[in-house]
């Protein structure tokens, strides 16, 4: 999966949270790597935090659901405002979920776990 956060402590409590699940990842700092990344490599599912330095979560799925419409990937937003008018901006721009911080582990699990099974080979 790829995990795109610049903030190094939130990034960090992320990807142990990954590590202790079992899960592999790739962890970016910001939005072009990101886009980068889901463009070049073989992702199941991106985690992107919304406010990122050169282009934010939402800008980052916008583009990638624009420059590859045939590589369907789970996105999810990843953001300490937990706003409903937040969550309804990340669903339209083409995210599939939304995880507010601090992450829940227990959520996170599920919520992988549930767009995991819209493609196997995660």
């Amino acid at each position: 999966m790829l995990v795109a956060e610049d903030n190094a402590i939130a990034a960090k409590v992320i990807t142990t949270f990954l590590s202790k699940m079992g899960f592999d990842y790739t962890q970016v700092e910001d939005g072009e790597q990101a886009l980068h990344e889901a463009l070049v490599g073989s992702y199941g599912i991106a985690i992107v935090d919304l406010r990122m330095p050169k282009l934010d979560g939402i800008e980052f799925t916008k583009r990638y659901r624009a420059i590859a419409p045939e590589r369907p990937l789970p996105i999810v937003a990843l953001t300490a405002n937990a706003a409903e008018d937040v969550k309804q901006a990340c669903l339209e721009a083409g995210m599939d979920d939304f995880l507010a911080k601090p992450v829940n582990p227990q959520l996170l699990r599920r919520t992988v776990e549930r767009l995991a099974l819209r493609d196997p080979e995660i």
